[in-house]
């Protein structure tokens, strides 16, 4: 799926929490009803990240960084878009643990790519990987903490149909995600 970028302005520092999380939420509804249009024509569709994203504002709480979306905010609008099958979970989830040194190094062996955000993500990473272990354990067999081989990840894709609601689409299973998340 290619990057969305952000549709219309962002919501000014003055916008209320609720205006933020509500814009940030509408914003990931977008991709992820784009990655269903992609999957509904090729069979299956490919992010970069997982489309519902609330994890974001989630982490950079965790770590101590500023964001405009809370998460206390952004909650109620993400299960709303869940219930009403605007957004949800996706069929896999393949999450990678790097090491700092190894992150770094190859950051620094590849001069093509900018990284700005570089040590914000890398203090972001323990928290994510919080975050997706209690994924895990919400939604067993979904997530995988190691890349397959291309080949093989391709032929599993392609054997399988969609995933039908209610799983998908299952406020269940966003509730259970929240109560099982380290306070």
């Amino acid at each position: 799926m290619p990057e969305l970028p952000v549709k219309g302005d962002l919501p000014d520092a003055e916008a209320s929490l609720d205006e933020h999380a509500y814009f940030w939420a509408q914003h990931n509804v977008r991709k992820f009803q784009m990655a269903l249009e992609i999957e509904r024509e090729h069979g299956v569709a490919v992010c970069d990240t997982d489309p519902m994203k609330i994890h974001f504002s989630w982490c950079m709480e965790r770590a101590g960084f500023h964001w405009p979306d809370k998460f206390a905010h952004a909650q109620g609008f993400v299960r709303d878009a869940i219930a009403k099958g605007r957004l949800g979970f996706a069929d896999l989830y393949l999450v990678k643990r790097i090491e700092p040194s190894v992150a770094r190094a190859q950051k620094e062996g590849d001069a093509t790519r900018r990284r700005g955000n570089f040590e914000q993500h890398l203090a972001l990473q323990p928290h994510l990987i919080a975050w997706f272990t209690v994924m895990s354990d919400v939604l067993p067999g979904k997530v995988r903490w190691e890349f397959p081989e291309r080949e093989a990840l391709l032929a599993e894709l392609k054997s399988k149909t969609p995933e039908e609601a209610p799983r998908r689409f299952d406020v269940s299973i966003f509730d259970a995600l929240l109560k099982g998340l380290p306070q």
